[in-house]
């Protein structure tokens, strides 16, 4: 099911199926936002729910630990179906919890970041019969490396004049510069950035006894290892800067 979806969301295999449609989830609607229910789309052969086909064929096979696990909260990811064993490309988020769905559809992720997007979506096209009030699409579908967040979040800013009405404003993720003695400092310090923010982060070795000017400019923050050694460094460009000393480091 997972390496189903990996697949449709990266769209590169250039595969059609019996449909003779491109096999891939990049400008395909989501043709069901059921206000309090599911988001549902991945039909990339009709677009409104009638379609699908997975990698593997027209349909797969239900996984048992899918079935095992529970729609018990807002963002479970789960496989859309028409009954026992017939799962395509189709899927569904949950904007709560849907215990009906249990034992019935393959669970297998939940929503990580972006729930601002799943917000505005539900709260501005979302209906009881589920058709969208608005056209929904998915522009764009990849997979990320591990630790990499995806680019932003999208937020409703409130109206300053009125206070009646928000607009829908996407916002990137910051960057973060990691500055550090060494690669090996370097990389732990990236890693656990990557792990706890939603960010993006580059990085910099300075060498130890060395005097460096760095320019930071269109950096959010930098963050210098405290295990600089006799290393100096002056941050030109970005007001926010923080001194850190990783894990077991002396």
């Amino acid at each position: 099911t997972c390496a189903n979806f990996k697949a449709l969301c990266l769209g590169n295999s250039g595969k059609t199926g019996e449909s003779g449609k491109v096999q891939t989830y990049e400008g395909s609607r989501v043709h069901r936002v059921q206000s309090g229910f599911v988001l549902q789309g991945g039909d990339f052969v009709f677009g409104n729910g009638s379609g699908g086909e997975s990698i593997y064929g027209k349909k797969m096979k239900d996984e048992r630990p899918g079935l095992n696990m529970k729609h018990d909260r807002r963002g479970v990811l789960s496989m859309g179906n028409s009954g026992k064993n017939s799962a395509t490309s189709q899927f569904f988020i949950t904007f709560g919890a849907a215990p009906q769905c249990d034992g019935k559809h393959v669970v297998f992720g939940r929503v990580l970041a972006g729930f601002d997007t799943l917000d505005h979506i539900e709260s501005t096209c979302g209906t009881h019969s589920g058709e969208p009030k608005a056209e929904v699409v998915i522009f764009r579908s990849g997979v990320l490396r591990d630790g990499e967040p995806s680019a932003g979040y999208w937020l409703n800013v409130p109206d300053p004049e009125s206070f009646a009405g928000s607009t829908p404003t996407f916002y990137g993720w910051p960057t973060v510069l990691v500055v550090a003695g060494s690669e090996g400092i370097l990389e732990k310090f990236k890693a656990a950035t990557m792990s706890t923010c939603f960010c993006n982060v580059d990085g910099r070795v300075v060498l130890l006894e060395a005097v460096e000017t760095i320019d930071a400019s269109g950096v959010d923050a930098v963050i210098i290892a405290q295990a600089l050694g006799e290393g100096r460094v002056i941050v030109e460009g970005c007001e926010h800067v923080a001194l850190c000393k990783p894990a077991g480091v002396r």
